[in-house]
């Protein structure tokens, strides 16, 4: 890094500094979470096992016809529903014995306050009518040889599960499909029993598939901030975790060949997800043969009639190790569904660990502890927006020294101004001179002009973490703070906190030194806070809290700091005439 030959560097070249920084994170960050719109025609991957269609939208209605399968004529549908009281419901249709629709009925999901409110319809059936992204059922296909089973089954349940049967008769064989919620948050065990009524062998093939419909205007997302509503194909398999979002499976899909999405190194589990939640299924002991990622509406089940306008349609695909039935024998496999919120607890709970879905980017360990420290504060104080304040402060103690290291240099600067003020004007046109003066009186003061930027960079990774973990946390959703603000994952529907964030950015400013002339003064004190609070205006209210909260106990600590110097620099005494 070179001098300035013009002028010294200043604080307010340092706050120029951090905004490049800023610009350049902001830049990755769009990198990382691009609007993401995808055009891509149906598409059916070459060699994959047949697909089921999704079920009717009414009671007797008949789904449209699967890939590679013939639709049955399916009898009037009937439902029947599980509910786990203040955690979830699920439905299964009496079509294929699938799954049909799961609510979160926790008081935070919910679309209104209070215990009578509407649960949270999390996961739907496939509508021209929805005007926001959904997660569809997730299908457990069965395969009898090379044709998908399907057919009426006749349901039956406790307070627990849903048993659902049928009996082919042409194949002599008896299929069961139970669903029992499960040990841990919002999972339902999901097993599926074949009984070989005949006298030969049948070979069977089970795969997963986990869809979500994405309203691609919803998942352009905001400036600065990641959507919510735009959906990825996510998949644990032996390299780590997989994660494409729906426009880099179109991508991969249009290329064809060996850029395909399709993964083959040990899948454990799969799934589709959003910022906020997710449904995934994790195969049991005999394991997976396959992973793929597809986007396109007949893939995933969807009939021209249940097809949204300006919706993709996104399906993660789990091909699941077959098997055979001997004659008079039953097989018995269950798999584990999540379906829910991406709580770092409940995913840690699931066998296995599904918590690698929360995606906190290359800060995580640093993200998962100030989430827990976040959920702490929020056991003390039940308000998220304090527990936002407690932990931006926590934050704050623990970078205290590098912050007082910074505020420490710029008053230094501060009291070597009007020296270095003269020097430029002594020394104005002598760049060479003016350099080694400017040097000399550093050195003669002991302060290092750069001492202030190191600080800044040391703390970036810590509170781009801190941004990372308020944004990516499922805690905040439709999280009240109170007042007019109702969801701290949602902009502040009147900009009242930007615009007060943007009053305190011009009085931050104030508190530095001023530097260079009168117009790039104007510009700092006005221009620079103007763009910053412009940014604000549409970051999720619980990030325009914690910038809030920051910024005050940044200004706090520098006020204290301007007096402390103002306080240890001597007052020069007049000189007493001659006697």
């Amino acid at each position: 890094m070179m001098l300035n030959q013009q002028a010294p560097p200043t604080d307010h070249k340092r706050l120029l500094l951090a905004v490049g920084l800023s610009v350049a994170v902001i830049s990755v960050w769009q990198i990382l979470y691009p609007p993401v719109a995808p055009k891509a025609p149906p598409v059916t991957t070459p060699g994959a096992p047949p697909q089921s269609a999704a079920t009717g939208e009414v009671a007797g209605a008949t789904p449209g016809p699967s890939t590679g399968s013939s639709s049955p004529a399916f009898a009037p549908e009937t439902l029947r529903q599980v509910i786990v009281p203040e955690q979830f419901a699920f439905e299964v249709s009496s079509h294929d014995g699938q799954l049909s629709t799961v609510d979160l009925r926790e008081g935070q999901y919910r679309k209104a306050a209070g215990p009578d409110a509407e649960a949270f319809r999390f996961v739907d059936r496939a509508s021209p009518d929805a005007k926001r992204g959904v997660f569809l059922a997730p299908l457990l296909n069965l395969s009898i040889g090379d044709a998908l089973l399907r057919g009426d089954f006749v349901l039956e349940g406790t307070e627990i599960s849903v048993v659902a049967r049928h009996v082919d008769a042409a194949r002599k064989l008896e299929v069961e499909r139970v669903y029992t919620v499960g040990e841990t948050p919002h999972t339902l065990d999901m097993t599926v029993r074949l009984k070989n009524l005949g006298s030969a062998p049948l070979e069977y093939g089970l795969n997963a598939e986990l869809r979500g419909a994405q309203n691609d205007k919803e998942a352009e997302g905001r400036f600065m901030a990641a959507p919510i509503y735009a959906f990825e194909s996510i998949c644990s398999r032996a390299d780590g975790l997989e994660r494409q979002s729906a426009v880099t499976v179109a991508e991969n899909q249009a290329e064809g060949g060996e850029s395909l999405p399709r993964f083959t190194d040990s899948p454990s589990w799969a799934g589709i997800d959003n910022r906020y939640f997710m449904t995934a299924l994790a195969a049991d002991s005999t394991g997976a043969a396959s992973c793929e990622f597809i986007v396109g509406r007949a893939t995933a089940g969807v009939t021209e009639a249940q097809a949204a306008p300006g919706t993709s349609y996104l399906t993660t695909r789990l091909s699941l190790s077959g098997g055979t039935v001997a004659p008079g024998e039953t097989v018995s496999r269950t798999f584990r569904l999540y379906a829910g919120p991406k709580k770092l607890l409940a995913l840690d709970a699931v066998g296995p660990s599904l918590s690698a879905a929360v995606d906190f980017g290359i800060f995580s360990p640093i993200c998962v502890s100030m989430l827990a420290a976040l959920r702490w504060f929020f056991s003390l104080v039940p308000n998220w927006a304090v527990a936002i304040v407690l932990l931006t402060l926590l934050v704050k103690l623990l970078t205290l020294p590098l912050t007082h290291k910074q505020y420490k240099s710029m008053a230094s600067m501060r009291r070597l101004q009007p020296e270095l003020k003269g020097l430029q004007e002594k020394f104005k046109d002598d760049k060479m001179r003016l350099q080694s003066e400017m040097m000399g009186l550093y050195k003669k003061n002991g302060v290092n002009p750069f001492a202030g930027c190191l600080p800044v960079v040391m703390m970036m990774p810590i509170y781009m973490a801190l941004y990372s973990t308020i944004q990516s946390a499922v805690e905040l959703y439709q999280a009240e703070m109170g007042l007019w603000i109702h969801d701290l994952s949602e902009p502040d529907p009147f900009f009242v906190l930007p615009i007060i964030l943007g009053g305190f950015f011009i009085l931050q400013t104030r508190l530095s030194p001023p530097a260079g002339d009168e117009m790039q003064q104007k510009m700092m004190l006005w221009f620079m806070p103007l763009m910053f609070t412009g940014m604000m205006l549409f970051l999720p209210a619980g990030l325009v809290v914690y910038i809030l909260a920051n910024t005050l106990l940044g200004i706090a600590q520098q006020s204290y700091m301007n007096k402390a110097a103002t306080a240890a620099t001597p007052v020069p005494v007049p000189a007493r005439g001659r006697s």
